[in-house]
């Protein structure tokens, strides 16, 4: 559970307006230059399987976090939660093209769209504000 104060609520609040009359969303998205601009926290769209319980498959929200290296604005680490299993890597994020590899050096599929919306191997996400 994701707790927001005021300001958390109101950057949500207005993300959704912002989205429902098309103009996206200006919460990890691009500047005027096309610089990429992740944000730090994304869930995923859709509940997927995380694991068994006593009853069958659980599911819940998928997790992907990036660390931005303070030196490199278009770089650092990612952390992805996805069913009962957590993974890292490095990524770049260069002109609109975001490239990750995890720590095996296998290239994850990525696509970020002009709304902030993140589709990691498949899965579609959404950035989630973080309170301060």
């Amino acid at each position: 559970m994701i707790l927001l104060d005021r300001r958390g609520l109101a950057a949500v609040a207005t993300c959704l307006l912002a989205a429902a009359a098309t103009a996206g969303c200006d919460m990890g998205n691009w500047d005027d230059t096309g610089h990429c601009d992740l944000a730090r926290h994304y869930q995923s769209v859709e509940q997927h399987e995380c694991g068994l319980g006593p009853d069958g498959p659980v599911l819940c929200s998928w997790q992907l976090s990036f660390e931005h290296w303070a030196d490199d604005n278009e770089g650092g680490e990612y952390e992805w939660s996805h069913s009962d299993v957590q993974e890292s890597g490095r990524y770049e994020c260069v002109d609109r093209d975001v490239t990750a590899k995890d720590q095996a050096g296998r290239t994850m599929q990525v696509s970020l769209d002009a709304s902030g919306r993140l589709t990691w191997e498949g899965v579609a996400y959404q950035p989630v504000p973080l309170t301060p």
